[in-house]
């Protein structure tokens, strides 16, 4: 959620996966990947994203 000036403008679901099993979870290796997020950040716009191993997340590569 995204507040300025008090009440909130923005507003996203995030759905968080972890990878591994157990208690202590496994750095995921030899992973690589690339995908789009349609109408994000803004209605009509296009992100890509790909997979960075050494953070362990998606980097963003590029937003038209």
């Amino acid at each position: 959620m995204v507040e300025a000036d008090g009440p909130a403008f923005r507003w996203a679901t995030v759905r968080v996966t972890t990878v591994g099993v157990g208690v202590e979870k496994e750095f995921l290796r030899d992973a690589v990947g690339e995908c789009v997020a349609e109408d994000f950040p803004m209605p009509g716009q296009t992100t890509s994203l790909q997979w960075q191993k050494s953070s362990q997340n998606f980097v963003v590569t590029d937003i038209q």
